[in-house]
């Protein structure tokens, strides 16, 4: 079969839990294998929460973003990003 020609064929073999094998020249590069289940990703917001009680005790993202891209006077003038934010 060729896949470049077939491949909403080949993706339909594969989804029913089947293995495809490419050849190029009668010998095999390549391998279509299923996908495992992803799993999904952990709820940040509550292990966030579970460990900080509600009260972030961090530095804002975007304030850490700034100073990685050279905004970071404010931190020389005050000392620290959190003092700079109140600041």
């Amino acid at each position: 079969m060729e896949t470049q020609h077939n491949l909403s064929r080949v993706l339909a073999f594969v989804e029913a839990g089947n293995q495809v094998g490419i050849k190029r020249q009668n010998q095999l590069v390549a391998r279509i294998i299923p996908a495992e289940d992803s799993k999904a990703l952990p709820d940040f917001v509550a292990r966030a929460q579970k460990i900080w009680g509600g009260k972030w005790k961090g530095v804002p993202s975007d304030a850490l973003v700034d100073e990685a891209r050279g905004s970071v006077e404010l931190v020389f003038r005050y000392g620290s990003l959190s003092e700079a934010l109140r600041g």
